[in-house]
């Protein structure tokens, strides 16, 4: 089986993974792609607080993915849990 090709995200969003894993309060940051839908998506984001993740979130490539509509479901289905 060939290697699969990164396509570069549905919408940048593979720009956005090393750079914050590199940021300073970001524990665990990562993207993954339903195989059945390639176009869905699921972040796994742990920070050490809520001011690393409005750092994180303020940078031009995730304020730019964030600001997308997101497939109809207006705000999106985001979901925050403090641990």
């Amino acid at each position: 089986m060939p290697a699969r090709q990164d396509r570069g995200g549905v919408g940048g969003e593979t720009a956005i993974v090393a750079p914050s894993r590199a940021m300073s309060g970001v524990i665990n940051f990562d993207i993954g792609r339903d195989i059945t839908d390639p176009d869905s998506l699921s972040a796994t984001e742990v920070y050490d607080d809520r001011a690393a993740m409005d750092c994180q979130e303020a940078q031009p490539e995730v304020a730019k993915l964030l600001d997308r509509p997101r497939c109809g479901h207006g705000a999106g289905e985001d979901t925050a849990v403090d641990a």
